[in-house]
């Protein structure tokens, strides 16, 4: 459980061991320099060990007791299919580490770690333990199956560096004469580690998921009589259950979109994982609003991804190779994904905003206050901390801010979807940041739509890229100074600039509402529809 620190930032690699993890480890030690609690000579401290494990393998149950919830910045790990990594883990121990009886074959191995005794015991260092157990729960996961350049990636933003890969040589040797491990033997593994088969997508969600031909072309699809009349839509969304759905932005963003549908003329509906496989129609075509659970299509539907957050970008690659079409939302992250989907499969389809949420306002609408709605995060939002330091006209809406420095700040706990549109319409400026893998990745928020939608100029964290029409009314900060001159330009920016802005904001009703990115989606389907048709006949 090594834990770096980079950029002001504590950074938690969750290190699964034989996956990896101390080629990753180096790799972070060579751009953020030493790490704390890791301890590569544990095996050697016999008579001075305190813990049963050595800490780079600590489980997550244990983490969660000696580190405070938001204590880590970033977290991220890198898991491999069980039966893989028991394997590897298997020789390692009997070949390297000398615990297991050198007379030991792999199944009569794996038959025994059916006893709990066994499998958990201290001399193996958690190297048998499932891969979820020592992942915390909402970590960035990445797939060793990828690579581990994807990984690289991603430490390099984290750090802010750019230096060769020279130096990151992967030390997970392979043994040249494993055995091929046989069907039956597979199905015991992949029953003993099943919260990871299916925490980790190796399930039948990614089974064949390189087959590179259309799904809705090979599958037998029930299809439209007429696929230029009225499209079926259901959205499905990453939210448990409609008991909880209201509480959920996803929930807000599908219902826009259906809304949007719908005044096109189409059928559209939304459903929350409890009703996943729920069907109204059986040419229904599913939009799935990929958040932190993996999606298994359904049979004979055509599936429609919409990527909106980018927590595990390096997994993703299979499961979205088993869609019809991956809509990414940012083009850093597309330009990723696409190296490992087939040609056409991906295309870049932005966050929008919903025209009956954000009005425009009228040109001479009154402005005043740096407006700022969200959660506080445990006061984790440095554009708000900007802001207080430069003394900015502070005025605040969601929950957690009561017990933080900007309390004096806010104006209610909540804020109605349907009130949105009015607060930033008399916003003299609307403040922004997004989740650390959506400004690395590029995928510009909700937030910053419908600021602009209601002629609001703002201020956000520098995110890696915007489109150009949004870049040239968003001003980029990196801390307080950035923040003071960026605030000092909006209040003294000339009346040509403002209606430029009203102008730009009543433009986005063609280019960047919920309506023209439902006009996009249905061209879409409609094109994957027409193929196949092609192939029926």
């Amino acid at each position: 459980m090594p834990i770096f620190r980079s950029q002001g930032r504590n950074i938690y690699f969750a290190h699964v061991p034989r996956c990896g993890g101390t080629s990753v480890e180096d790799y972070l030690r060579r751009r953020a320099g030493k790490p704390s609690f890791l301890d590569p000579r544990y095996r050697a401290r016999r008579r001075v060990r305190w813990t049963k494990s050595s800490p780079q393998h600590v489980l997550a149950e244990q983490l969660a007791v000696l580190f405070a919830d938001g204590f880590f910045d970033e977290v991220f790990a890198v898991v491999r299919h069980p039966v893989d990594r028991l394997q590897s883990a298997f020789y390692f121990q009997r070949e390297v580490e000398k615990t297991v009886d050198p007379d030991c074959g792999f199944a009569d191995f794996v038959e025994r770690l059916k006893e709990p005794e066994f499998r958990y015991a201290r001399a193996f260092d958690n190297h048998f333990r499932q891969q979820s157990e020592i992942v915390p729960k909402g970590a960035r996961i990445f797939r060793f199956e990828d690579g581990l350049d994807p990984v690289f990636d991603h430490i390099d933003a984290l750090t802010g560096t750019k230096l060769p890969r020279g130096d990151a040589p992967h030390r997970l040797k392979r043994r040249a004469e494993r055995e091929e491990v046989p069907a039956d033997l597979r199905a015991v593994i992949e029953a003993l580690f099943a919260d990871d088969m299916t925490a980790f997508g190796y399930g039948d969600a990614v089974k064949g998921a390189s087959d590179a031909g259309s799904r809705v072309g090979s599958s037998g699809a029930a299809l439209p009589c007429d696929i230029s009349g009225p499209l079926s839509f259901a959205v499905q969304l990453p939210v448990p259950t409609p008991k909880v759905q209201s509480l959920w932005g996803e929930y807000h963003f599908g219902q826009s979109l259906c809304r949007a549908l719908q005044r096109a003329g189409h059928k559209a509906r939304t459903q929350t994982m409890a009703e996943w496989d729920h069907c109204e129609d059986d040419a229904e075509i599913d939009i799935v609003l990929r958040g932190k659970q993996p999606y298994q299509p359904r049979p004979g539907r055509m599936t429609l991804y919409w990527l909106l957050y980018a927590k595990n970008p390096a997994s993703l690659g299979s499961e979205l190779a088993a869609a019809d079409h991956a809509f990414i939302a940012g083009k850093p992250l597309l330009d990723v994904l696409q190296k490992s989907l087939p040609p056409g499969r991906a295309s870049l389809l932005l966050h929008a905003f919903d025209t009956e949420e954000m009005p425009l306002p009228a040109p001479d609408q009154p402005r005043s206050g740096a407006v700022f709605v969200g959660h506080s995060r445990g006061f984790k939002r440095p554009i708000v901390a900007q802001a207080l330091e430069s003394d900015a006209e502070l005025k605040l809406w969601g929950p957690g801010w009561q017990d933080t420095p900007a309390a004096p700040y806010q104006q209610a706990a909540r804020l109605p979807s349907t009130e949105l549109g009015a607060v930033y319409g008399g916003a003299e400026v609307v403040l922004n940041d997004h989740l650390v893998s959506m400004r690395v990745y590029g995928i510009p928020n909700n937030r910053i739509f419908d600021a602009l939608a209601c002629a609001a100029p703002v201020i956000s964290d520098d995110i890696a890229w915007l489109p150009d029409d949004i870049a040239a009314h968003v001003h980029r900060v990196r801390d307080a100074e950035e923040f003071r001159a960026a605030y000092a330009d909006i209040r003294a920016e000339p009346e040509a600039i403002r209606e430029t802005r009203h102008a730009f904001a009543a433009e986005m009703r063609d280019t960047h509402s919920f309506d023209h990115r439902a006009a996009q989606i249905v061209t879409k389907a409609r094109a994957l529809l027409q193929e196949a048709l092609a192939g029926k006949e």
